[in-house]
């Protein structure tokens, strides 16, 4: 539910070597100005965040771009 609400049709479409730390940042920031709620937005980002690090130990990115991200 997550992936279709607030990811797939925001950043889903961006190639995973794409993301970066401004994307990210400005997604979060599009979120909370939506009004979700910060511990929706810790959640989305962490499912995220989890993600990229999955992404990060397989070499297809250099580093998560959602850490540092508040």
């Amino acid at each position: 539910m997550m992936l279709d609400r607030h990811i797939r049709n925001v950043i889903g479409h961006v190639p995973v070597d794409k993301l970066d730390y401004r994307l990210m940042a400005h997604w979060v920031k599009a979120m909370a100005s939506k009004g979700l709620a910060p511990k929706t937005i810790h959640n989305i980002h962490g499912l995220i965040s989890a993600a990229m690090n999955t992404a990060e130990m397989l070499s297809y990115i250099t580093r998560n771009p959602c850490r540092g991200v508040q």
